[in-house]
């Protein structure tokens, strides 16, 4: 296929995926999508990930980066809320440490699920550098 239009598919999955992330997040009593949108979030981007050709065979990782750039807006806004809910307060630089530490944990938490979600969708996948890497070692380990 055309790299231009896997390109433009990719990215656009992305945008509506880190738009439909962002108006889910629930404030106050304006609850847009809440969880069915989180839900449809990740469907879309692994049909997004499934649709491009160049990514076939490394879904892990290309599911990796999207979740990490796309979910920053959700993670911020999140975060946000929840140290404004739970820590109203306290004074305002450490409002701003906790939401960095509210934004760490669940972006690593959804780096988690999503790896898993990937491995189980996609249990194929090439092998990373890190285990050629290890090959490498290990051969020259036997050879010197």
């Amino acid at each position: 296929m055309n790299l231009r239009y896997d390109m433009a598919k990719l990215v656009i999955g992305a945008v509506n995926v880190g738009m439909i992330l962002y108006s889910s997040v629930c404030s106050g009593l304006t609850c847009t999508f809440g969880l069915w949108g989180i839900a449809t979030a990740v469907g879309i981007l692994c049909l997004a990930v499934k649709s491009v050709s160049f990514i076939k065979k490394n879904e892990s990782i290309w599911m990796f980066v999207l979740v990490l750039f796309v979910t920053i807006p959700f993670n911020v806004r999140l975060a946000t809320v929840a140290v404004e809910e739970c820590f109203a307060e306290i004074n305002v630089f450490s409002k701003i440490l906790y939401i960095v530490m509210v934004c760490m944990s669940l972006l690593s938490a959804e780096e988690i699920f999503i790896g898993l979600l990937t491995r189980f969708i996609w249990p194929r996948q090439d092998e990373s550098f890190i285990s050629e890497l290890k090959k490498i070692d290990e051969n020259i380990d036997q050879n010197g």
